[in-house]
């Protein structure tokens, strides 16, 4: 159809001709469309999706068919749209691997497998399809997290989720003239989740707070280079207490930069595929990880200064025009430690 066509013809004409031998062309059917109406600040106040043709038109047998590819790439990201079984099979390559050292030269590294979660909704595909442990990064929101978490323990152990926000996670209560210690009360409140995900085998949760950013939270061990094929298991959170170890990447405000760089506001919409993108891209193309992630960032400042669905000029957000919001971002990441019992001290206070 006409959307179809726009987008292959897109693809083709990106920067290196990349082959479009794995996109999948369905006679007769119409391509997913979401159509969104914003608010007066930029958000999402309601939104409409057709995306059933990914669910049923993408599936595990057209997967298998680009296993191979799959296994050269740098990166995989796979999309909460699809279903569990193609999550599975998107994935599958990990399992075939030997995981090996980031500073193991004879041989490049297994793809680095990142999980978008898309909505609360279909957070759970990864983890219905068992393949937790294969995710090197997921990218939930506050809500998208809690679901996530809430479903793996029901899951592996039938725990009841934690009772810390009557809203499932959402109600983070943010005050954006006191980040710090609003970033900081987050983390708090998402830490159980945060750690019931890294006891599955998730390397990375690095969860997006919107305006205020994007947080990583790893285990203390974990390393951002290197990718292994992570087993699930409960003995070393319990032994370390529920540590995650925290890395805040602030975003760009209102007023970041100078003159014709500050920020301005139009629609959040894309700001966080925006971010996946620009992390994706600029590990592709082999950026550390974690500067990878400020040029995400980055990124997502772009998108929301645009009503189009994403930025597209080249002037800004080709890496060299995103290398200076990206360097302040890394500047001014925040590290920090915090266990089970730390977290709920904090919540505690904040309750107080």
């Amino acid at each position: 159809d006409v959307g179809g066509r726009a987008l292959v013809a897109a693809w083709r004409d990106l920067p290196g001709r990349p082959s479009s031998d794995g996109v999948r062309v369905c006679a007769g059917e119409t391509t997913p469309v979401v159509s969104a109406v914003i608010d007066e600040t930029g958000e999402v106040a309601a939104a409409i999706a057709s995306t059933t043709l990914v669910e049923t038109g993408l599936d595990a047998t057209w997967l298998r068919r680009h296993r191979d590819a799959l296994r050269r790439a740098r990166v995989v990201v796979v999309d909460g749209n699809v279903a569990p079984d193609v999550v599975a099979a998107a994935t599958a390559f990990r399992d075939d691997v030997t995981p090996r050292r980031a500073s193991s030269s004879s041989s490049p590294s297994p793809p680095l497998v990142w999980f978008e979660p898309v909505s609360a909704a279909k957070a759970t595909r990864a983890g219905r399809a068992g393949v937790l442990h294969r995710c090197d990064v997921v990218s939930p929101n506050a809500r998208e997290l809690r679901a996530m978490a809430d479903d793996a323990r029901r899951e592996r152990r039938g725990e009841p989720p934690p009772r810390l926000s009557a809203s499932g996670g959402e109600d983070l209560d943010l005050d954006h003239e006191a980040a710090d210690a609003d970033v900081a009360l987050a983390a708090a409140r998402a830490h159980e989740d945060v750690v019931a995900l890294l006891r599955e085998g998730v390397g990375t949760v690095a969860l997006t707070l919107g305006p205020l950013g994007v947080l990583l939270c790893r285990k203390p061990s974990a390393s951002a280079t290197t990718t292994t094929t992570r087993r699930p298991g409960a003995a070393d959170e319990d032994e370390d207490g529920g540590a995650v170890v925290y890395a805040h990447y602030p975003a760009c405000p209102e007023g970041f930069g100078d003159g014709d760089a500050r920020v301005c506001v139009v629609s959040a919409v894309g700001a966080g595929d925006a971010f996946v993108a620009g992390a994706v891209a600029a590990v592709a193309a082999g950026w550390a990880f974690d500067d990878a992630v400020a040029v995400g960032v980055a990124a997502s400042r772009r998108a929301v200064e645009t009503d189009a669905n994403v930025p597209f000029d080249p002037r800004f957000v080709s890496f060299t025009a995103l290398a200076k919001d990206a360097r302040e971002v890394r500047a001014r990441v925040k590290l920090w430690t915090a266990t089970s019992s730390d977290a709920a001290e904090r919540r505690a206070k904040r309750r107080a």
